[in-house]
C-alpha cells in the first residue's frame, strides 16, 4: 500500500514537459553537423536519416587533433540532441 501511494505521490510532481526526452550525456543538445565529416564547432551530431541521402548512421562528430572523430548512435539520439539544441534560446538553428 505505501508504495503504491508513493507512486501516485510522484506521479503529481510536476516536471517540465522534455525531460524524459533530455539526452543524460548532452541535455542542452548538441548543434546539427553541416556535413558527415565536420563540425562548425568542436562536437556536434549528425542525422544520417534526415541529412545526406538518408542512408547513413548518424553520428556524434568530435574534434581530435584538427580532425573529427565520429561515435556512431542510434537516430532517435540524434534527433534528440539535435531538437534539445534548436529548442535553447538565441540558437541559430540549422538541420534538426
Amino acid at each position: 500500500m505505501k508504495i503504491l501511494l508513493a507512486a501516485a505521490v510522484l506521479a503529481l510532481i510536476p516536471t517540465p514537459a522534455h525531460a524524459a526526452t533530455l539526452d543524460p550525456v548532452f541535455p542542452r543538445g548538441l548543434p546539427a553537423a553541416p556535413s558527415e565529416d565536420s563540425c562548425y564547432v568542436h562536437r556536434c551530431v549528425w542525422d544520417g536519416r534526415h541529412a545526406g541521402n538518408g542512408k547513413g548512421h548518424s553520428l556524434i562528430l568530435t574534434e581530435y587533433r584538427g580532425d573529427f572523430l565520429a561515435k556512431r548512435i542510434t537516430h532517435r539520439r540524434a534527433h534528440r540532441l539535435i531538437a534539445a539544441w534548436c529548442a535553447r534560446p538565441n540558437v541559430e538553428c540549422i538541420g534538426g
